[in-house]
């Protein structure tokens, strides 16, 4: 009986849903190039993580950030891991948290690309919001959101897509034919060239046949006596 009773005691009991504990969220940038590339062409992009006032206070922001405005820069095909601690104190290039509280920020790319002709620049703008709960075991970073702003998309990871596209290749153009003495040289993939070619393969295969008879008849003559 009383085995029974603990046993119904216990599922009587509310239960406390364990959080998933959030170390990190990531932002991704890809840069493709098409058509000619100028070397001197920069694929470092500049982003800025701002802070949103929110009911929690204060949102945190890395001790390297300049007012309401974390800024990093991403080169190439990359990402870069942003990462959530806990504590008093901030530490660069992180966010940390010292108390509960669902904490708010916007994400965008800042890259002016009007002085770049033919430089796009993914203007897409996330809303990340992160938060943090009490637990038996202290705080926890138990979930991170981030939502695309334009329409509500809810990603694993905040990606910007950017892209230069410049002119074309610049495609050959026909030989010129060489002169001596007046007299334009045909140069190869014109119709004369073609012609030359055929005219050769012909002469060449006439010269063959001709050798072949001469042999033959010398062997002829030469069986006869």
């Amino acid at each position: 009986m009383l085995a029974m009773a603990i046993a119904v005691a216990l599922l009587a009991a509310p239960s406390r849903a364990l959080a998933a504990v959030v170390d990190h969220f990531t932002v991704g940038q890809e840069f493709s190039k098409t058509g000619m590339v100028p070397e001197e062409l920069s694929s470092t992009f500049t982003y800025q993580l701002t802070r949103v006032a929110g009911r929690d206070g204060v949102a945190p922001l890395p001790a390297n950030a300049e007012g309401d405005t974390y800024t990093f820069t991403l080169d190439g095909d990359t990402s870069k891991d942003i990462s959530l601690t806990l504590g008093n104190a901030a530490a660069a290039d992180a966010l940390t948290f010292s108390h509960a509280g669902v904490f708010s920020y916007q994400l965008r790319c800042v890259t002016d690309p009007s002085g770049t002709e033919g430089l796009t620049v993914d203007d897409t703008v996330y809303d990340v919001e992160i938060e943090v709960n009490n637990t038996d075991d202290g705080l926890a970073v138990s979930h991170v959101v981030i939502r695309r702003e334009s329409d509500g998309y809810k990603p694993d990871t905040a990606s910007f897509s950017h892209s230069f596209e410049g002119q074309p290749e610049p495609v050959p153009g026909p030989e010129k034919p060489v002169e001596i003495l007046g007299v334009k040289l045909p140069v190869a993939g014109d119709a004369t060239w073609g012609l030359i070619q055929l005219s050769t393969a012909i002469c060449i295969g006439g010269a063959v046949l001709i050798v072949m008879a001469i042999r033959r008849k010398k062997k002829e003559r030469e069986a006869r006596s």
